[in-house]
């Protein structure tokens, strides 16, 4: 890569493209069982509100037509009651409207185009894979869940990652970056909720735990597993509350694979008794004070 200035960030698809009408309406066609990404249909009029906020030039193409953003200001006037006497105020109200240039050349799909863009705004297209995890081909897919595996077109389901890139780990919905997850976690996530706030900064907690402790307790990848107890072993019990991973294991649901991928992990880290004590898994039942007391040490990873 040179050290030219980039003069143009141009990202396009090849769907079907949208009407401009659409620009006016925040609402959207998909459903919360969409794969799609978007469901508030807002995504369009955040980007080029925070485009303006940021100074740039931005403009929609799609179909026959071109769409650029502008802020115009709209006057008016601001009732209220005070002390039971009703005040009027002017007030001037920032307003998101497009310019729109129709009868243009016809394209496929849409696109979108900043011109003169900024050093923040290249940075994030040069680290797009960090953002969205359709450009990112530096991960593994350690463990998948769907939703009806014997479907003939079963739909896609929460993963958990390992992504190479950064070394650091992320939570994704649909594909998409969120911020805000409050607990840390040992793997990356990728999941499909609709539990999120338009600005993606937000997933409900109650909603990732769940899914995150599905993901655990029906794990068959043996070294994701093997990773997950060593850490249980290794920090203290206000370490597992911080973990997203550490969990309640629903062992009484386990399927056949689960149980062999999970006794497989147990055999080769614990069969030799090297510490002089039997360890078990627990499973949060009266069989944790049992095997306790009969000299067996409980691994939990609650």
């Amino acid at each position: 890569m040179t050290d030219a200035p980039v003069e143009e960030v141009i990202i396009e698809d090849d769907g079907t493209g949208f009407d401009f009408h659409r620009l006016k309406y925040l609402e959207s066609t998909k459903s919360p069982l969409d794969p799609s990404i978007g469901q508030f249909g807002e995504g369009t009029k955040l980007a080029a509100t925070g485009a303006l906020r940021k100074h740039l030039l931005m403009q929609y193409y799609s179909q026959d037509w071109c769409a650029t953003p502008s802020i115009t200001e709209n006057h008016e006037k601001l009732r209220k009651w005070e002390h039971s006497v009703l005040i009027e105020e002017d007030q001037t109200i920032p307003t998101l409207t497009f310019n729109v240039e129709t009868d243009l050349p016809v394209i496929s799909g849409s696109k979108t185009v900043f011109s003169a863009p900024n050093d923040e705004l290249v940075k994030i297209v040069q680290n797009i894979g960090s953002y969205m995890l359709y450009f990112n081909k530096d991960y593994e897919v350690l463990f998948e869940s769907r939703s009806d595996r014997n479907s003939p077109s079963p739909t896609a389901g929460d993963r958990m990652l390992d992504i190479k890139q950064g070394g650091k780990t992320a939570f994704f919905v649909k594909g998409v970056v969120v911020s805000g997850i409050q607990k840390p976690s040992i793997f990356s996530y990728d999941l499909q909720t609709d539990k999120i706030n338009p600005d993606r900064n937000f997933a409900d907690d109650r909603e990732v735990q769940k899914k995150v402790s599905a993901l655990v307790s029906n794990c068959t990848h043996e070294g994701t597993i093997e990773t997950i107890l060593q850490k249980a072993e290794t920090i203290g019990y206000a370490g597992k509350t911080d973990l997203v991973e550490m969990v309640h294991l629903e062992s009484y649901a386990w399927t056949d694979p689960v149980k062999t991928a999970w006794r497989n992990v147990f055999q080769r880290l614990y069969t030799d008794c090297s510490s002089g004590q039997p360890v078990v898994l627990a499973d949060g039942t009266q069989s944790d004070k049992d095997a306790s007391f009969l000299g067996y040490r409980v691994l939990s990873l609650e």
